[in-house]
């Protein structure tokens, strides 16, 4: 995330990571922001409001270290 193109203040933990980062057999990265209209603001279109946004945008990747069991 230090040198991510992503603003810090977009970026925030996921509950249950050490940070952005779960280690063990599996690795896991997650990044979410909680207020995503921040981010994203909503726009109108003859007046109906498009998109309707989720309460969270969250992205989340694993990976299977090769050998670590699990």
């Amino acid at each position: 995330m230090r040198n991510s193109w992503l603003p810090s203040a977009w970026a925030q933990p996921c509950e249950g990571y050490d940070g952005f980062l779960k280690t063990g057999s599996v690795w896991s990265v997650c990044v979410r922001h909680s207020e995503p209209e921040r981010i994203m603001p909503p726009f109108s279109i003859f007046g109906w409001k498009v998109p309707q946004l989720p309460d969270e945008i969250r992205g989340e990747a694993k990976i299977r270290l090769y050998g670590a069991g699990g």
